[in-house]
């Protein structure tokens, strides 16, 4: 995360930070409502497993991974 942050600092010429991208990313998301509700509607049932089987709970974070890209790249954003 420290080499990411860095980057962006670094191409932006401006303090970002973590939590600003939190923040952002946040705001981002709650817009994206409708979308992320369609494609969880398209995915089908998500069911969270338990926390101590690891395998299953990275494939429960891929599909959500997954499901918030899909719908991000459907959102229409104005510039």
């Amino acid at each position: 995360l420290e080499t990411f942050v860095l980057q962006l600092r670094r191409r932006s010429n401006t303090k970002v930070s973590l939590g600003l991208l939190n923040r952002v990313m946040n705001g981002v998301l709650m817009q994206a409502l409708p979308e992320i509700l369609a494609e969880i509607e398209a995915y089908g049932p998500i069911q969270q497993p338990p926390k101590n089987d690891a395998l299953q709970y990275g494939e429960f974070e891929e599909a959500w991974g997954n499901i918030l890209e899909r719908a991000l790249r459907r959102r229409r954003v104005p510039r």
